[in-house]
């Protein structure tokens, strides 16, 4: 009697970057609130319902199985909001129970921008200056154990501000080995917009370690055309022939609106290509999947 060979299904998980265009309410808004034309009161609720409508709409409009905010609150990925401390007594008490149950939740992934590590070898072609930010970026990431660091990622881009990039013409190969030294789990990887993805994927497979998840950039966002998901497919395909299944995730090559004023890539056309990032990426499971 033949034996049955079971094989388990693997998953390839898709995770969006970062930033999502702001709503038009919300580029108003902040135009006016820094001529000093709206009150932080109001320009808060126009916050807090453009961050509702993002949610909703990367569910339902895209399908995404991670959510986030969109980055909407932040005026972009280089400065953050800064709000005072409120000190307060809390009572024991229901509501402090779902604010303390909440918490320990935590969030599915944390990601860290480091667009500076290919500009940095445009700055400092020895490499000293990249390698000291390795080392820096350590000293923070060993604060956390083993499982904290298993959500914690880095993303990596040759820049997509207003659509253009400040580092492009840096080899990937020179960063690349001193990025897999940093003590995390997850890269999210530019490589959509390449010109030489195969050699990229080589340097990938040489130097990630066994523990590592590559999340390749299959959505360029700095492109208006809107790929199609069979085009992303293909790359999770041509990925898939370098590094491992169980290992590989897809992503976009940057953040859709690094800035808020950045209204270069529509709402519409974001939805568009995440779609088609999720739809390709489970197309290319189900093929791997079936000749596993």
């Amino acid at each position: 009697m033949a034996s049955e060979v079971i094989h388990r299904w693997i998953s390839i998980p898709s995770e969006l970057i970062g930033s999502i265009p702001r709503t038009q309410e919300l580029v108003q808004a902040r135009t006016q609130f820094e001529s000093d034309l709206m009150t932080i009161e109001d320009f808060r609720k126009i916050e807090n319902v453009a961050v509702e409508k993002t949610i909703r709409e990367l569910d339902q409009v895209t399908g995404s199985m991670v959510l986030s905010d969109g980055e909407q609150t932040k005026p972009s990925f280089v400065t953050y909001p800064i709000y005072d401390l409120v000190f307060e007594r809390y009572k024991f008490d229901k509501q402090c129970f779902q604010i303390t149950f909440a918490d320990e939740q935590g969030a599915h992934a944390v990601q860290l921008d480091f667009t500076e590590a290919r500009l940095s070898l445009k700055v400092d072609r020895s490499g000293h200056l990249l390698k000291d930010f390795i080392k820096i970026n350590n000293r923070v990431l060993d604060r956390f154990n083993a499982n904290e660091q298993k959500k914690i990622g880095v993303h990596v881009c040759p820049g997509g501000d207003l659509d253009c990039a400040h580092s492009s013409d840096i080899d990937y190969t020179l960063l690349l080995p001193d990025l897999f030294q940093l003590h995390l789990t997850n890269f999210y990887i530019q490589l959509s917009s390449e010109q030489d993805r195969i050699k990229v994927l080589k340097c990938i497979q040489k130097h990630m370690k066994s523990n590592h998840r590559i999340f390749i950039g299959v959505i360029d966002p700095c492109n208006p055309i809107i790929e199609s998901a069979e085009t992303v497919r293909d790359r999770v395909l041509e990925a898939a022939k370098f590094i491992p299944i169980k290992q590989l995730g897809t992503t976009d090559d940057c953040g859709f609106s690094p800035f808020a004023d950045d209204t270069s890539t529509s709402r519409e056309v974001c939805y568009e290509k995440i779609k088609a990032r999720i739809q390709g990426t489970k197309m290319a499971e189900q093929i791997l999947n079936t000749h596993h």
